[in-house]
C-alpha cells in the first residue's frame, strides 16, 4: 500500500501538466507517433470509441501487454475513458470522480515507467473528434 501510495502522488503530481483540452488533445492525435489508449472494456470500446484508439482495458494492463501494446515507454499516449465525454452514457457511463478510470489508468502508465501521458479533460460528443 505504502509504495502504490507514493506512486501514486507522484504520479498526481507529474499528471497536473498532461491535462488537455478538446481542442490540444485532437491537435496532438493527429502528430505521428501518438497513440490513443482507451482503458476502458472491450465491450464499451465497441460501442463509441475515438477513431483509431487502441484499446487496453484496464484489467488487463500488465508488463506482457503494455511491452505488446506499447513498447516503447517514450511513446506520446493520449488517455480517455468514461468521464471524458458527455451525452453517450451507454458507452461512457459515468463514475464518481475518485474513481474515474482516467485516474487509475495514468497511475498505472506511470508506476510502469510512461511519463509522456496526456489525459483528456472533458467534451461532448462532438464532430471534431472522430468517433468510431
Amino acid at each position: 500500500m505504502q509504495g502504490y501510495l507514493r506512486i501514486s502522488a507522484e504520479a498526481a503530481e507529474h499528471r497536473e501538466s498532461r491535462r488537455l483540452t478538446e481542442a490540444a488533445f485532437i491537435q496532438m492525435s493527429r502528430e505521428p507517433g501518438t497513440v490513443i489508449l482507451d482503458a476502458r472494456s472491450p465491450e464499451k470500446y465497441n460501442q463509441l470509441h475515438i477513431k483509431d484508439a487502441i484499446n487496453l482495458s484496464f484489467p488487463d494492463i500488465t508488463v506482457e501487454s503494455l511491452k505488446s501494446s506499447l513498447p516503447d515507454q517514450n511513446t506520446r499516449i493520449l488517455i480517455y475513458c468514461n468521464n471524458n465525454f458527455v451525452g453517450a452514457e451507454k458507452p461512457f457511463p459515468t463514475k464518481i470522480a475518485v474513481g474515474s478510470l482516467n485516474l487509475s489508468t495514468y497511475i498505472a502508465l506511470y508506476s510502469y515507467g510512461y511519463r509522456n501521458v496526456y489525459e483528456l479533460v472533458r467534451c461532448s460528443i462532438s464532430r471534431r473528434l472522430d468517433l468510431n
